[in-house]
């Protein structure tokens, strides 16, 4: 759990790095959004321990304590997640005078959750773009080529990622920007 939370908070790394330090350079902003791409599934993904939480049969700790365990640490990583997420929307729309940073942000979920699905049950990292790219790029493409055959994995992007959409809009509120807050 502490490793998954370590990973969560790399996003928002990332994205207070442009943040903080007013990153205007657009070339800079692109390579960064692209790393902070790579990781930011890391952030919402630990909702998805949850498939770990059981019955105990053999230990002392009560099903509850895992229950809020699992949560709390998915609620720390989803919060820090989308707090990142809406950092790099506003330099999005700053930066490139972009109107429609707030659908390049539902965009970014969606992507998410298809990196979520890859990390959950394919077992894919981040860091397999570059250690084992042929075979991350192999299951993407089979899944992007042949849909149907792979309707578990849209069937989890679009449920996962609308979820989320929803929660990353009521988290926003009332649009009140981050230096507002």
């Amino acid at each position: 759990m502490n490793t998954n939370l370590f990973l969560a908070f790399i996003p928002w790394l990332f994205a207070s790095f442009v943040y903080a330090n007013r990153i205007e350079n657009k070339i800079i902003l692109c390579v960064t959004i692209f790393f902070w791409l790579l990781f930011f599934p890391n952030a919402p993904y630990m909702l998805t321990d949850l498939i770990h939480l059981r019955v105990p049969q053999f230990r002392n700790a009560p099903l509850w304590y895992d229950l809020i365990m699992l949560l709390t640490f998915g609620f720390a990583g989803l919060y820090y997640g989308f707090i990142s997420l809406q950092m790099i929307e506003e330099k999005i729309s700053t930066v490139f005078n972009c109107r429609f940073s707030k659908w390049i942000s539902i965009g970014f979920i969606y992507l998410s959750c298809f990196g979520i699905y890859l990390g959950r049950f394919l077992r894919f990292n981040s860091w397999d773009l570059f250690g084992n790219f042929s075979g991350l790029m192999k299951s993407v493409l089979c899944r992007v080529v042949m849909p149907v055959d792979y309707w578990r994995t849209w069937g989890f992007t679009i449920l996962a990622g609308t979820l989320l959409n929803v929660v990353y809009v009521m988290m926003k509120g009332d649009g009140t920007k981050i230096e507002e807050k």
